[in-house]
């Protein structure tokens, strides 16, 4: 058995080498098949087509009583959540259309790269997925690749031994480790890069699930899974279950100071600019000089801070808190970040807690695993080669026209405002004009070729790659501006099922995989692509003025530049918003956080008037497309295809965790509520006073 690169990486110098080189576009292989225009084959789901189509309607209901019941009542009737999933909607659907476009990817490129020039991203994603699969391999392994590192945290003797196992533990992760500091971009001047610190991220999804009374199921199901954890990594049963009661005491007092989902959405009050010295008291219980020198940053100067109370709790925690428990606490945190790298039984006690928190019944096959686990740590290499076979030239071209449309018709509507005092609509003017919006992929590719990734060296190889990643990050202290456009691994690397607006950037990035039905279909008519993609585009474009957005200015700076008469007609303007949310139930006695989701539910009703709007202008332009189809005009194909596109089924335990952390509204809500606040809804389809639903026009929202 050959050993694991592992205890090399202990041996290399911290951020010895970083590149800031660029892979071409296309990095891959010449012989990689390249997209065509034809769009990529639509998965069917229990019978019914992915996009639009009125086989999923139930056309014995009434639109104008129940809208969501007509508009998808046979998708709904027959849809089942698969077991390996916690909810089903038009996002879910195309990830599992993505997801054996991705597959076919990573069996190709571990079957070519073995003969691949190395660093391409062929060699990387190919290797990295075949280490992954390795079962036998990580099984016979277990947990020992992480020896070595409980080793070195078993000998910290104090606070500056603390703080630089600390600091080597967030280059090890490259995730925060009780808390961790970075570069980034500064939040109030983005034309220059600040060391940063913010809390870390607790286990458990919600503060709720540590602290609300009835929540006791999931924190037991935690403190098992921890301790069965522990038991794999070799800690006796009884102390493993005495290390899990402490990890459960301890994060419990940090979700108490944690920010709620709506303060953390608050910018301004969430972020500060403090001196370094008040930060050094602040963390006053560690040496942070010793924690600066480890990650090669300088003291002195301004440090960007969140989550502060957070921040306080934790220093408070390494004082009362006696050192072998701070030392057990580290070992349990990275031994969970860095889990889904070792023996697969570690996942296996994890499941119990999913199922706890999502109601998901199974565990997602080995393939999907690993398959996260190249999009998380090799997203670039691995959009590159999708984009390479599954995302073609037209796509991206068609999306942008119809873009570059939807932003014209918020630039008039713009122009058009009644209620916005003269300065906020011409800078607000201004910020559209400015902002970027990019589609499919980047121009420029994060190059990975320095980290050697091997097939037989799972573990090793995602260390590896965290260092990159972290060092990558640090060494921009001083650099000029350079981000990473279509990284995150999560929500906008190419073959995320995504699309977002970055108020930090004033930008949209809309990744490749969503270009697909129900989101766009390039067979499908005007009137619903501009209800689909069109409105997902203008959602996102009026976020850039909402309560987070308008907090931004043109260059992507934190900065008020509403006037207070200006925000006092926004506040009054969405209060109806922030009812009808309220009002929704989503589960008995569970009801929509109005002030959390009013966010998204402005983004929706923009969204949407945005479309319905570019469409009418497509229309004026092209008599042709007035015609009906399957008996539908344009209009009424609008609000269907928008309906369709959110029809979602979902678990009553995910739910629950929505309600109380997501600010995007359970599908069942958006199927109906941005449509009920637009007047053409109602010509539509004929909706009148008395209808169930009819809203009175003094009762809708109405802002953009």
């Amino acid at each position: 058995m050959k050993p694991t690169r592992f205890s090399q990486y202990l041996a290399a110098a911290l951020c010895a080498a970083t590149s800031f080189a660029v892979a071409p576009v296309f990095g891959a292989d010449p012989a990689w098949p390249v997209a065509s225009n034809s769009p990529p084959n639509v998965y069917n789901n229990f019978g019914f087509p992915m996009g639009f189509d009125v086989s999923k309607m139930d056309k014995s209901a009434n639109p104008r009583q129940d809208f969501r019941r007509y508009t998808a009542g046979k998708w709904l009737d027959t849809a089942t959540i698969p077991g390996d999933v916690a909810n089903l909607d038009g996002i879910k659907l195309v990830k599992k259309q993505v997801e054996p476009q991705v597959a076919a990817v990573l069996v190709d490129a571990a079957a070519a790269a073995p003969t691949a020039r190395k660093g391409t991203p062929v060699q990387q994603v190919g290797d990295f997925y075949t280490a992954g699969m390795d079962i036998d391999r990580l099984k016979a392994l277990g947990v020992k690749p992480l020896q070595p590192v409980w080793e070195r945290i078993a000998k910290v003797d104090g606070s500056k031994a603390l703080a630089e196992e600390m600091a080597r533990l967030s280059l090890f992760t490259n995730q925060p480790v009780v808390f961790g500091f970075t570069v980034t971009l500064g939040i109030t001047d983005p034309t220059k890069y600040v060391v940063a610190v913010s809390d870390a991220d607790l286990a458990l999804p919600a503060a709720e699930d540590y602290l609300a009374p009835d929540l006791t199921k999931v924190r037991e199901a935690y403190v098992r899974m921890i301790t069965d954890s522990l038991v794999l990594a070799g800690v006796p049963p009884d102390q493993a279950k005495a290390r899990a009661a402490k990890v459960l005491e301890m994060e419990t007092r940090i979700a108490r100071k944690k920010l709620t989902p709506e303060q953390a959405r608050d910018f301004s009050a969430a972020y500060k600019t403090l001196p370094y010295a008040e930060v050094k008291a602040m963390l006053g219980n560690l040496d942070l000089d010793a924690y600066f020198k480890v990650l090669g940053l300088p003291t002195g100067g301004t440090v960007q801070v969140t989550e502060a109370a957070a921040l306080k709790e934790r220093n408070a925690l390494l004082a009362e808190y006696a050192l072998e428990d701070t030392k057990a606490y580290l070992q349990w945190e990275v031994l969970r970040r860095t889990s889904p790298y070792l023996t697969p039984a570690l996942a296996e006690v994890q499941a119990p807690l999913d199922r706890a928190l999502t109601g998901q019944a199974e565990a997602p096959k080995r393939e999907q695993v690993v398959a996260k686990a190249v999009t998380r740590n090799l997203g670039h290499d691995l959009g590159q080669l999708y984009v390479a076979r599954y995302f073609s030239a037209k796509s991206r071209a068609d999306a942008e026209a119809l873009l570059n449309n939807v932003r014209a018709e918020f630039r008039q509507r713009l122009e058009q405002n009644t209620w916005l005092t003269a300065p906020t609509r011409d800078y607000a003017l201004k910020k559209i004009d400015k902002m970027k919006i990019v589609v499919g992929y980047p121009d420029k590719w994060i190059d990975y070729s320095s980290v050697d990734v091997a097939p037989d060296d799972y573990f090793g190889d995602v260390v590896r790659l965290n260092d990159f990643a972290a060092c990558r990050s640090l060494a921009r202290l001083g650099q000029p501006p350079a981000p990473d456009a279509f990284s995150d691994p999560e929500n906008s690397v190419p073959t995320a099922v995504n699309a977002g607006y970055s108020p930090d950037m004033n930008g949209v990035e809309i990744p490749a995989a969503i270009l697909q039905p129900p989101f766009y279909d390039p067979k499908a008519d005007a009137g619903v692509n501009y209800c689909t993609l069109g409105a997902v585009i203008g959602h996102e474009l009026t976020h850039s003025l909402d309560w987070m957005g308008r907090t931004f200015d043109a260059n992507g700076a934190l900065r008020d530049w509403w006037t207070p008469a200006d925000v006092a007609a926004f506040d009054q303007r969405s209060k109806n918003l922030i009812r009808q949310a309220d009002a929704y139930e989503v589960l008995p006695g569970v009801h929509l956080n109005g002030k959390l989701s009013a966010g998204e539910n402005l983004a929706d009703i923009g969204g949407l008037m945005l479309g319905y709007r570019a469409l009418q202008t497509h229309l004026k332009a092209n008599p042709q497309d007035k015609r009906r189809i399957d008996g539908f005009t344009p209009q009424q194909r609008c609000f269907l295809a928008w309906s369709q596109m959110w029809a979602e089924k979902v678990q009553p335990e995910l739910l629950r965790v929505w309600a109380a952390t997501e600010p995007h509204p359970p599908g069942a809500y958006r199927m109906v509520a941005p449509a009920s606040n637009h007047p053409g809804f109602y010509d539509a389809f004929g909706i009148r006073a008395g209808d169930r639903m009819w809203v009175a026009p003094k009762d809708r929202v109405s802002m953009w």
